[in-house]
């Protein structure tokens, strides 16, 4: 499986993220990786965030486990393939709405390709 966190250098690529790639907003020090979720033409949903086959969700966890249950937690099992950064380098630029949302254990973050803002959730 593997992944690629990046430098302590490294700031996040998401639209407006100041924080260092891998960085968990909880603030436990568990080590974050980044998992990428794309979706099928019959995903298109509105809620609870605006998603579709030209993008991507990034979630983040710290094995593929927790990014599963985040994502099924979040938007059930409507969504196609959940792949490693390292995997997902190669076929990033195939989704021409790019990165939709940012999913971490807090809920979503961030803003989607159809401009909705998204916020954590209050704990």
């Amino acid at each position: 499986m593997g992944g690629n966190e990046g430098s302590a250098d490294e700031i996040c690529d998401h639209p407006g993220c100041t924080l260092p790639v891998g960085h968990d907003r909880a603030g436990e020090g568990r080590e974050v990786k980044r998992f990428f979720v794309t979706f099928g033409p019959g995903h298109r949903r509105f809620d609870p965030i605006t998603v579709s086959h030209e993008g991507w969700v990034e979630v983040r966890a710290i094995d593929e486990l927790e990014a599963r249950q985040l994502i099924i937690s979040e938007l059930g099992r409507k969504w196609s393939f959940i792949y490693t950064e390292e995997e997902f380098q190669k076929d990033k630029n195939f989704y021409a709405q790019g990165c939709l949302a940012v999913l971490t254990k807090d809920g979503f973050e961030g803003i989607n390709a159809e401009g909705h803002r998204q916020a954590a959730r209050p704990a």
